[in-house]
């Protein structure tokens, strides 16, 4: 995941818009809260069919240092220009490395 996904991420969830894990992701789709779904690439077979066509991108463990928790393998992302935003970043991130994590200096992300 680059570093401008990390960094909308991380303001996603200081502004408390962010549904951090499957649960509350799917608690927020069925109140219309979220309207981008997120689901890393290490996330269980099981995890990712539940949400379908949502993008993927990262890792849990990246995820979640970039959003101040443990591993995190799903997030939904109200509608809206930060979420336009993210939805971009991770776009253009895996065109620019075919759909797989990103390796920063040793790490996979």
């Amino acid at each position: 995941m680059d570093r401008q996904a990390r960094s909308l991420l991380g303001l996603l969830r200081r502004s408390g818009d962010l549904a951090v894990g499957a649960q509350a992701t799917r608690e927020g789709l069925r109140a219309d809260r979220v309207g981008l779904v997120l689901v890393t690439y290490d996330a269980a077979e099981g995890t990712a069919a539940g949400f379908g066509e949502a993008d993927r991108f990262g890792t849990s463990e990246r995820v979640g240092m970039a959003i101040g928790r443990p591993p995190t393998a799903v997030v939904g992302a109200p509608r809206g220009a930060l979420s336009d935003a993210l939805a971009s970043a991770v776009e253009k991130c895996n065109r620019l490395t075919g759909g797989r994590p990103v390796q920063e200096q040793g790490v996979v992300s």
